[in-house]
């Protein structure tokens, strides 16, 4: 297992750090768009196991709409005409409604069951990630994705090796039983140390207090939503979101701790370092 996630990390890492350093914005689009759909398919598979393929391709599709919104928005400079992000999550809430309710395959109340679980999956994995599309879009997009990445990787290498070191006192028996507290702050600890290294060597006019906040609330959010797509998974009664990667489990399992941790910094680093 071991010498299989080493195998997934070595050959994924380049891949993604060329892609982000030396792509341009639509690459880096097209390689997030396929990353979150891929994601979004896992997500439809466990919730929705029973679902027509036609079903989960209209909540792909509507997924896709989503970015390229997200898309369109990261290439506007003025804030008054960065609207159709939430416009197409609007008027994918309207076609999912329209599509089920117009069909009379199904009760009313499951029809309406479907159409909740996909737009909750729309959100959670298309709209939630598209704030990476936002975030690249900036000038200072690159590093901001790295050091997005870089704090989740610190974060989670640290809330393991402290874990697996002292823990003892589980975070939360109902959700995830292998996670402790003391993983928890050791993983809190080095995403801290792991911003404070990035200030301190790419982003220097970042104050101290901005660093600390932005590597205290990235952690958090990270944690949060490993334990948000650990609860789903659990709901689902699923070991792994998929298979894609061997040794990693799904594409969901992957990227489930950026997924809340983006937009936490694309807002809080529109305050703190405006373009």
């Amino acid at each position: 297992m071991i010498s299989k996630r080493i195998l997934t990390a070595a050959v994924c890492i380049p891949v993604v750090v060329y892609i982000v350093a030396y792509c341009g914005t639509a690459v880096f689009f097209l390689f997030i768009l396929a990353v979150l759909l891929a994601g979004l398919w896992e997500f439809f598979k466990m919730a929705l196991p029973e679902a027509k393929l036609v079903t989960v391709g209209i909540g792909l599709a509507l997924g896709a709409a989503v970015l390229a919104g997200a898309y369109h928005d990261s290439g506007v400079t003025v804030l008054a005409r960065q609207s159709m992000l939430p416009a197409v999550c609007a008027l994918s809430f309207a076609v999912l409604f329209w599509y089920h309710m117009s069909r009379h395959s199904a009760p009313l109340r499951d029809a309406s069951m479907i159409v909740m679980v996909q737009f909750c999956g729309i959100m959670y994995v298309a709209f939630l990630g598209s704030y990476l599309v936002l975030l690249r879009g900036r000038p200072d997009g690159v590093p901001l994705i790295f050091l997005l990445v870089l704090v989740a990787w610190a974060g989670d290498s640290g809330a393991f090796a402290f874990g697996t070191w002292i823990g003892k006192h589980r975070l939360s028996t109902r959700i995830s039983p292998k996670k402790t507290i003391e993983g928890a702050l050791g993983g809190l600890l080095c995403g801290v140390l792991t911003a404070v290294a990035f200030k301190l060597f790419v982003f220097q006019n970042l104050s101290m207090g901005h660093c600390l906040t932005i590597g205290v609330g990235l952690n958090v959010m990270n944690q949060f939503g490993d334990l948000c797509e650990s609860f789903i998974k659990r709901s689902c009664v699923v070991k792994d979101s998929g298979t894609f990667f061997p040794g990693h489990g799904g594409v969901l399992d992957r990227i489930d701790s950026l997924l809340f941790a983006a937009p936490f910094l694309y807002f809080y680093i529109n305050r703190a370092l405006p373009v």
